[in-house]
């Protein structure tokens, strides 16, 4: 069995770092055609920028297109050794379903983990980077996203303008403090703003109280938060675009944020669902390939396959849509298509294995 497994694992391993690199730089490609003029536009004709650009758009791309890239490796794979008859003989030699799945799950596992990796360093840095260059899609009339950052901290609500990172500072902050029924008692604006122990300091602030005529001055106000850099830096994005780490901090805090408190739950889930969903299409190949004969055409047995992993993906897209409207709890969105798969590859191999045990050998089938 370990030779067996280090076997299909560098097959599997092999064949999704081609067709990643593969589809990733197509997709690059059509990129590149759709945006070219404004690319080109946007970095006055360098190269390296242009370069650059496309570079930090592939862990996007790799994210959202991870789970069918694994699919598409996984059926080559099998269909590979069904062609060369090495599958028929690893059957032949009392190799069950279950044990084929234990072979390919160390590969599995790896592409799944790395698909986790990917989604929450890679993609929040990048996609973070290319808010800050702030050109072509990610420019600010481009973008869903205004210019400003609202933050949600208990009652209180801040308004950001800028943020300066290197110099950790805000910029043109608005504190709008209200009551806890929600009615504004006052509003702060500050020059500048940062985050020191706990506390957020204002300087140089104009104080407006409800029901005084006239704004006071202070050089200085200095309040307790909940908020620090970090998370006002997560808040630029969508949840989906920050680490597993952030979303999770936002998600277990109800009175922080900028978005409904259950787009953060579906989002923290999510995270780790979409590598197990990964997983579980690879395995997903395994009684699918199966159950074809050795004579039928291999296009038909990949085409199957590719059908019921974009289906898969699809569904996965529609569920999720439905959790970010708050139509669906946000658990059962981000995890309900995983599990049915997870079911019915269950289910399948379970038929295979008990069931399908006891049917007579039919002449031709690789599984009898």
């Amino acid at each position: 069995m370990p030779l067996f497994t280090r076997y299909l694992s560098v097959l599997l391993l092999s064949r999704f770092a081609v067709l990643a690199l593969g589809i990733i730089t197509l997709s690059a490609f059509m990129e590149f055609l759709a945006n070219g003029d404004e690319l080109v536009e946007a970095t006055d004709g360098r190269v390296f920028d242009m370069a650059k650009y496309i570079g930090y758009g592939m862990p996007d791309t790799f994210s959202r297109l991870a789970t069918f890239i694994a699919l598409i490796a996984a059926l080559v794979t099998l269909i590979t050794l069904m062609r060369r008859t090495e599958l028929t003989v690893m059957i032949s030699s009392g190799m069950s379903q279950w044990q084929l799945l234990w072979a390919l799950l160390p590969a599995a596992l790896a592409i799944a983990g790395f698909h986790f990796l990917i989604e929450n360093t890679a993609l929040p840095w990048s996609l973070s980077a290319l808010r800050d260059w702030a050109i072509v899609d990610y420019a600010p009339e481009n973008t869903n996203e205004g210019s400003e950052i609202w933050a949600r901290d208990g009652n209180d609500i801040m308004r950001i303008r800028m943020i300066d990172k290197e110099a950790q500072m805000l910029k043109d902050v608005t504190l709008f403090r209200r009551s806890s029924e929600g009615a504004l008692v006052e509003r702060l604006s500050g020059v500048n703003g940062y985050f020191q122990e706990g506390r957020l300091v204002l300087e140089d602030v104009i104080r407006t109280r409800l029901g005084e005529p006239q704004p006071e001055h202070l050089d200085r106000y200095e309040d307790d938060t909940s908020i620090d850099m970090k998370t006002v830096l997560a808040l630029v994005g969508h949840p989906r675009e920050i680490s597993w780490a952030q979303v999770r901090r936002l998600a277990s805090q109800p009175t922080i944020g900028n978005r409904p408190f259950f787009l953060y739950r579906l989002w923290l889930n999510k995270r780790v669902a979409a590598p197990i969903g990964t997983l579980a299409v690879i395995i997903l190949v395994i009684p699918l390939v199966q159950r074809f004969d050795r004579r039928v055409n291999h296009i038909v047995t990949l085409l199957v396959g590719v059908g019921a992993g974009s289906f898969y993906v699809v569904l996965d897209a529609f569920v999720t849509s439905l959790g970010e409207a708050g139509m669906l709890p946000s658990v059962l969105a981000a995890w309900m298509t995983t599990i049915i798969l997870i079911i019915l590859i269950g289910m399948a191999i379970f038929h295979r294995e008990i069931i399908g045990a006891r049917q007579p050998v039919h002449e031709g089938r690789i599984t009898e």
